[in-house]
């Protein structure tokens, strides 16, 4: 069973968490995941978020995935900006699909061959 779950801690405080799962549901889409990587504010720029993301890339690789995807909120230009370091690509815009504080947010898909 691969690992998809991985936890960051440091002196018992989670300062971190990444996942990833198929990108769509069916057979044909068995090589291609979708990841999340979540961190606790203190946890940025520390390389906690590398450190997940090569975890997940190492676990999905393994598992003999072909393409890993990442959706980051257009509020989150961190997020976008440490995609593009990481060596993603960013393939899409999608208009207003998330809304949080009263807000509509777009979404930016991210893409990476392993």
């Amino acid at each position: 069973e691969p690992q998809r779950w991985h936890v960051a801690e440091s002196d018992g405080l989670i300062l971190g968490f990444a996942c990833y799962f198929q990108f769509r549901g069916g057979p044909g889409y068995a090589q291609s995941m979708e990841y999340t990587i979540h961190l606790a504010q203190g946890a940025r720029g520390l390389g906690t978020g590398r450190a997940l993301l090569a975890a997940v890339e190492d676990a999905a690789r393994k598992e003999g995935a072909h393409s890993l995807y990442g959706g980051v909120s257009g509020a989150n230009p961190e997020g976008q900006a440490f995609h593009i370091r990481t060596g993603f690509e960013k393939l899409a815009t999608l208009p207003e699909v998330g809304r949080k504080n009263a807000q509509w947010l777009d979404l930016h898909l991210y893409h990476k061959f392993l």
